[in-house]
């Protein structure tokens, strides 16, 4: 009898041990959240969210070793960003999380609603800040009307437009070092529009370019606000990096070679 109650306790033990040291499974990429947004992981730190259903917009997000995390542009609405921060804040678990406003259309700003809510740091350059504040709801009321789905398009209408917290001059060049990981802000020029940021990281030789560098199955997109005289000194200016990935603002990673489209289409344009 003792036999047989110290085996059915072994058996037990050993049941719960299995338990709770089994590993969890690991997060496999690219990954898709709610609110038709897709997670793609180029590496350990670097990833980018891709929101499928609105011209497959991306936005990079890099965890830091400090245990930081930081956001180039934004998705367009308040819901998508949060969405996207309810990833983050699981997967990535920040300490801290700090987003760049990367210029003044909603695929930048369009997100700084849920920032707020959820504490996150907002920068934007001054000039990107006057642009916004000055047609914000000018250009809300527009996207929501090139959008079809209409739930989709209330999601548009219903976010507030909300504004940076920290600023500063976009000519700066502002270099942020986390840990030893640079992150460059970096103005090239007037080009998709006045105020359009990229973001370089030289550890990583990769570039944010934003929506002023075309994937290669895209067109020059919308030049409305673009300034089409500068807009080749600008992309020349990119070749200047060291760089071997390109997020672009809309569609596929590539390398150097979106810059060589992008070029081209300026030039044909």
């Amino acid at each position: 009898m003792k036999f047989i109650l110290y085996f059915l306790v072994t058996l037990l033990t050993c049941c719960v041990s299995v338990k709770e040291f089994k590993p969890k499974p690991s997060l496999t990429y690219p990954m898709q959240i709610p609110h038709d947004l897709t997670i793609h992981k180029l590496n350990d730190q670097i990833y980018f969210v891709q929101d499928t259903s609105f011209y497959k917009t991306n936005v990079m997000v890099v965890k830091l070793q400090s245990g930081d995390v930081f956001i180039a542009s934004s998705q367009i609405d308040t819901v998508k960003n949060l969405a996207m921060l309810k990833w983050i804040k699981k997967a990535l678990m920040p300490k801290k999380i700090k987003a760049l406003n990367t210029h003044f259309h909603a695929d930048g700003t369009g997100g700084n609603e849920a920032f707020h809510l959820s504490g996150v740091e907002i920068w934007s350059s001054h000039l990107t800040h006057k642009l916004y504040t000055n047609r914000a709801k000018n250009m809300q009321i527009g996207l929501a009307q090139m959008i079809k789905d209409k739930k989709h398009r209330k999601h548009v209408l219903q976010r507030k437009n909300m504004f940076a917290t920290h600023f500063f001059d976009h000519t700066e060049k502002p270099k942020w070092n986390f840990e030893g990981l640079e992150i460059e802000i970096i103005y090239p020029g007037p080009a998709h529009s006045d105020d359009n940021l990229v973001v370089y990281l030289p550890e990583h030789k990769i570039l944010f370019g934003g929506c002023m560098v075309r994937a290669l199955d895209f067109n020059i997109g919308n030049t409305q606000d673009a300034n089409l005289s500068d807009y080749e000194s600008s992309i020349k200016q990119l070749f200047k990096l060291q760089i071997e990935k390109i997020i672009p603002g809309h569609g596929d990673v590539g390398g150097v070679d979106l810059l060589e489209h992008t070029l081209k289409l300026i030039r044909n344009n």
